[in-house]
């Protein structure tokens, strides 16, 4: 399988959507505003992972070893 590549702002939107993605969840709410992911990669299917670390400790790990979802969409699951 070819290695996905992504640009340094493709790369900050994903983070910027993972971390207002949690905080929403936590506060139980969905008014932060959030990365769109609308370029053409994000709807690519690839394998994905999250990993949460709170001062360099593994605090979890979630995702997909095959692609099964859109990025956009697996990456906010």
């Amino acid at each position: 399988m070819e290695k996905l590549r992504l640009t340094e702002e493709q790369k900050t939107d994903l983070l910027k959507t993972v971390r207002y993605t949690i905080e929403n969840k936590l506060r139980g709410s969905s008014e932060l505003k959030k990365p769109s992911l609308v370029d053409e990669i994000f709807s690519q299917h690839y394998g994905l992972f999250v990993t949460l670390t709170i001062e360099g400790n593994l605090r979890g790990c979630i995702g997909y070893l095959e692609g099964y979802k859109a990025i956009r969409d697996a990456v906010q699951e």
